[in-house]
């Protein structure tokens, strides 16, 4: 797993063009920061993340509040036993029959699924995505919602008004209730966890790989960006933004 890390990191640094200044609207690298600062469990104060810093700078100070030892396990295996061991014990399956590829759906059908869900995961001590509401009606919903909303304050709001309550309570309906599986596998899902909440899937080990968090960080930032411009980014680009509120 070193070895890959290594190597992905020489290949992303050889694919691309380096990008010297990346400029990042002011509230969707707030957005950033907080996923970063979620996931390993840090506070960055005012003075910590100052403009044109590189994301390895940015790295550094993620490295440094995070007060662990550098270590060389590797998260994905450390959360992928955590997840098995947890699955075999409260579903009481030989855990030799549990591996990445094993698909949630197999594990948790779709009776009784929020309940078993929440059930096989509480008390563990890293943070499991929640089971979400079905896309395909929750989004459109949203939408109905917004635009009658609008059309209560009109001419219309005889009509607006009893779609609104109709979408809004759908909505509520999808939040509270949805039962769509944040993964399909279980490798999908261990590799959700290591990313949203890193620092919970090394606590027990008490040390970091400044290789994964390199990535990871590396990563977010990835997402964040249109497919061309990740394309140019590296770990030597300087970020700029607006300002921090």
């Amino acid at each position: 797993m070193i070895i890959y890390l290594a190597s992905h990191e020489l290949f992303l640094t050889k694919r691309i063009k380096n990008m010297e200044h990346l400029i990042i609207d002011s509230e969707d690298f707030e957005d950033l920061l907080f996923q970063i600062e979620d996931s390993f469990q840090v506070k960055f104060d005012l003075e910590d993340i100052q403009n044109n810093l590189s994301i390895n700078e940015i790295i550094g100070v993620v490295v440094s509040k995070m007060n662990l030892k550098e270590g060389i396990e590797c998260s994905n295996q450390i959360t992928f036993f955590r997840l098995r061991d947890q699955i075999s014990k409260k579903h009481k399956l030989d855990s030799s029959q549990i591996g990445l590829e094993t698909k949630l759906k197999e594990i948790f059908p779709y009776k009784d699924r929020r309940k078993k869900w929440n059930k096989t995961f509480e008390g563990t001590d890293f943070k499991v995505p929640n089971l979400r509401p079905p896309i395909g009606l929750y989004l459109p919903a949203i939408l109905i919602t917004i635009i009658s909303f609008f059309f209560i304050f009109g001419k219309n709001w005889n009509y607006g008004l009893p779609i609104f309550l109709v979408s809004a309570t759908i909505v509520y309906l999808c939040s509270r209730y949805g039962k769509a599986l944040p993964a399909r596998s279980l490798r999908d899902l261990t590799k959700h966890i290591v990313k949203f909440d890193y620092r919970g899937t090394r606590n027990r080990v008490g040390t970091f790989n400044h290789n994964e968090i390199k990535q990871i960080i590396f990563g977010l930032f990835i997402d964040w960006l249109n497919k061309e411009d990740s394309q140019s980014l590296s770990f030597e680009t300087k970020i700029n933004y607006l300002g921090r509120s």
